[in-house]
């Protein structure tokens, strides 16, 4: 009898992990094996945590490098043994056999990597948020190299687009790091080397017209360039107006991360994602 393959269907969020130094595949692939060999257990919040169900490596390709990594992530709450309680009889209960590693309250979620291009897919899930993702592989990654690697959440391009082309903006804060060899061009990517120059982990700009004068964006100038690079490399907040007659409104692109609706044959996922991938992120 043959076996069906159904068709997969969830949305997706992209994040970009960038390493300081050695930009190079074989570096990320180093940074998971180091997260597969030590899984470190990493505290979310009081209440969870999170370490790894498993990793697996694609087969490796003519460079040695395996296209993809796929990650399950767990998270869960770590019980006391002393403080279990029987409300009914309303009195403490003793565990008489205790194995600390048992938890409750799992969750997971699908994570698949393309150490090509540092991206990082995370299927969308009502049960392990994208910021639970965003804080394991910050703490995660400085587990395996201190001060080595950037996690950030790639923003929705049409929220970057709105900021860009708004009527008036009166109020930005932007936080950004630098970005990756070849992706930047003409001013934007002149103020970026500029930036790798100075040497920082990252760049804040803070701008307002207390007299309501709005900034505009040149298609080539320093507001542009740097709303550009907070796209894949960090985060705007703006105060803005679409139009003259319209109202202003603050937009945090924090709060808008891009997501991307997959539908595939379900054994057919990770292939299609590398690609997906790929064709999105990779160098044009």
């Amino acid at each position: 009898m043959e076996i069906k393959d159904k068709t997969t269907r969830g949305k997706w969020y992209v994040i970009n992990i960038k390493a300081r130094e050695r930009q190079q595949p074989e570096h990320y692939v180093q940074l998971f094996e180091g997260l597969k060999n030590v899984d470190p257990l990493i505290t979310i919040n009081a209440n969870k945590s999170a370490s790894l169900q498993h990793i697996n490596f694609a087969a490796r390709n003519e460079q040695s490098l395996p296209r993809w990594i796929e990650i399950v992530l767990m998270t869960y709450t770590i019980l006391d043994e002393d403080s279990f309680y029987n409300k009914r009889k309303k009195e403490d209960v003793m565990m008489e056999s205790w194995n600390p590693d048992w938890v409750a309250n799992k969750n997971e979620v699908q994570l698949i990597f393309v150490p090509e291009i540092h991206i990082l897919a995370v299927k969308k899930t009502p049960k392990v948020s994208l910021n639970t993702v965003l804080k394991y592989l910050t703490l995660a990654v400085e587990c395996i190299e201190p001060d080595t690697f950037e996690v950030t959440s790639i923003k929705d391009k049409g929220v970057i687009s709105r900021i860009q082309n708004a009527y008036a903006i009166t109020k930005i804060e932007a936080k950004i790091s630098f970005s990756n060899p070849a992706h930047t061009r003409g001013f934007q990517g002149l103020f970026d080397e500029k930036f790798k120059e100075m040497n920082p982990s990252s760049f804040e700009l803070k701008a307002e017209n207390k007299n309501g004068l709005s900034y505009t964006s040149n298609d080539d100038g320093l507001l542009n360039a740097i709303v550009n690079l907070s796209e894949q490399n960090g985060f705007v907040k703006a105060r803005i107006k679409d139009q003259e007659d319209s109202q202003y409104e603050i937009i945090d692109t924090n709060h808008h991360p891009a997501e991307y609706l997959i539908k595939c044959r379900g054994r057919e996922l990770l292939s299609y994602m590398y690609k997906f991938l790929i064709g999105k992120y990779g160098e044009k």
